[in-house]
């Protein structure tokens, strides 16, 4: 009867002790972690900041993130509160670079907007950025500049990618011969043409403008603008 007892007591307390650790296990904290983790990275904090300003209220945000393939990104928020026009910054930045490698961290920051010329282009051409769009130009080269636009306004929303090479003058494959190469040089003449016209170029100018000539823009980012280098 003894025997039948101590074993019954071992059986339960080593039962006790598997459901108390199979609870301890199921702890989400990892996940919070790499929750944590995410969020330090710009693209996440400026996608997090648009989404909160649009939920309390802004009446304008365009979220501009400017993109070089295996180079670097920066993200730019312009937004419209009661009148008060804001840009806030999200990017990387290096605070360690020696034999051992390098090191970044999320910087962002809020500076002073020079004018709010960018949400006067941004309405003078909203009905056409509705019907615009950037024609692809197909290229081969694997490292390139892109920006992507997503605008939001009380009720409304739409964005635009484009690719640096959409702008560039037109190139016809060497193999094109004759009359194939003159309507390749046509139809790529139009494609140009149409692209630098459009409502979306005028709209990436003048951000590109303001983001240059802030007082919280690096050179580094200066430089990766598509218009830093246009004289046109």
């Amino acid at each position: 009867m003894g025997s039948r007892f101590l074993f019954s007591s071992v059986a339960f307390i080593f039962l006790a002790f598997t459901l108390i650790c199979c609870k301890n296990g199921s702890k989400t904290e990892p996940a919070k972690q790499t929750e944590q983790v995410e969020k330090s990275y710009p693209s996440v904090s400026a996608y997090e900041f648009a989404k909160k300003q649009k939920e309390e209220g802004a009446d304008t945000i365009i979220y501009y993130k400017r993109t070089c393939i295996n180079c670097c990104d920066f993200y730019n928020v312009f937004w419209v509160k009661d009148g008060i026009h804001h840009l806030n910054k999200f990017y990387w930045q290096v605070v360690d670079s020696s034999y051992r490698g390098i090191t970044s961290v999320m910087k962002t920051e809020e500076v002073n907007l020079l004018n709010d010329s960018v949400f006067i282009v941004l309405a003078a051409n909203y009905s056409r950025l509705k019907s615009d769009s950037i024609t692809p130009v197909f290229t081969a080269i694997d490292h390139y500049c892109y920006t992507e636009f997503t605008i939001y306004t009380k009720g409304d929303s739409v964005a635009a990618r484009m690719e640096d090479y959409d702008f560039s003058e037109p190139w016809v494959p060497e193999n094109l011969k004759g009359k194939e190469w003159e309507a390749e040089a046509r139809k790529a003449r139009r494609i140009y043409q149409a692209n630098r016209k459009s409502a979306w170029t005028k709209l990436q100018i003048s951000v590109e403008r303001e983001i240059i000539y802030s007082a919280g823009t690096s050179i580094e980012e200066q430089k990766r603008q598509r218009t830093f280098y246009d004289k046109k």
